[in-house]
């Protein structure tokens, strides 16, 4: 009742302390989160302290500047977090309303704003979001508690990308059982969450596909035998993974077949 708490035989390491409200955040929930250093001695008189979270307001707007051939109860934009740990809650109220403008609320820490369009609308994918000029798609924004982010755009596009070809061995028979990964050469984009790496599984005759990649000119794609979960980011597997994967570009709105012969890295 004095709002005093305790966590006891907490393991020597590194935390997140986070402290969010029950049930469905709202518009005023207050929410912490603390980094914290646990040895081998007790840590006491920690002091929290809350804050109501930040406002984000923009508007859903096509790449080309046409009417939305989708209406605005189809959208959904979501706080994604920009790194491991963070907290998945967070976001409280998601309103999108006729006119395509939006408002989130209840924020914290650093996200990456997604949309995806539901329902029996065109195939439609994320190009970019913007906020007081620029381009926030990859890099996210630190929500300040309190704070209120206005001007935000969230630009979707139909001009989707899509991969697709087939996966076989050397012998040039089609493999069922392998994982192909791609991947941008460029490692600042090795990042968590990154929209531009990407897995699929080949179908039963061998055959993958991949679509709403981001165009980009330096992507990397490999297929693999026994890839663990979450091991397709991990930079150790895929600075090995560069080396032996082949380079492909792609286009805004291209469709492309890129067959992939299967290698004989060890993930």
């Amino acid at each position: 009742a004095d709002a005093s708490f305790q966590f006891a035989n907490v393991p020597p390491g590194r935390y997140n302390l986070q402290v969010r409200p029950n049930g469905m955040p709202g518009a005023n929930s207050e929410f912490a989160t603390m980094k914290v250093t646990v040895g081998n001695d007790d840590i006491d008189n920690l002091v929290v302290v809350t804050s109501t979270g930040a406002t984000a307001r923009g508007v859903v707007m096509t790449d080309d500047g046409s009417v939305p051939t989708f209406r605005a109860n189809q959208v959904s934009i979501f706080p994604q977090p920009a790194e491991p740990g963070s907290m998945m809650f967070g976001a409280g109220q998601n309103r999108i309303n006729d006119d395509y403008s939006f408002e989130l609320t209840g924020l914290s820490e650093r996200r990456l704003i997604r949309a995806t369009v539901n329902g029996q609308a065109p195939s439609w994918y994320l190009k970019a979001v913007m906020l007081d000029g620029e381009d926030v798609t990859d890099s996210g924004i630190e929500f300040t508690p309190g704070r209120s982010f206005d001007g935000m755009q969230v630009i979707l596009s139909q001009k989707t990308t899509d991969l697709s070809g087939l996966v076989s061995d050397e012998r040039g028979k089609p493999v069922l059982d392998a994982t192909v990964v791609i991947f941008p050469a460029n490692r600042d984009l090795w990042t968590y969450a990154s929209r531009y790496m990407r897995t699929a599984r080949p179908d039963t005759s061998g055959k993958y596909s991949i679509r709403s990649l981001p165009p980009s000119d330096d992507y990397l794609i490999i297929a693999v035998q026994h890839l663990e979960q979450g091991q397709n980011t991990d930079p150790e597997f895929l600075s090995r993974a560069a080396g032996e994967a082949k380079r492909l570009s792609l286009n805004e709105g291209e469709i492309k077949g890129i067959d992939v012969l299967l290698s004989k890295l060890v993930p």
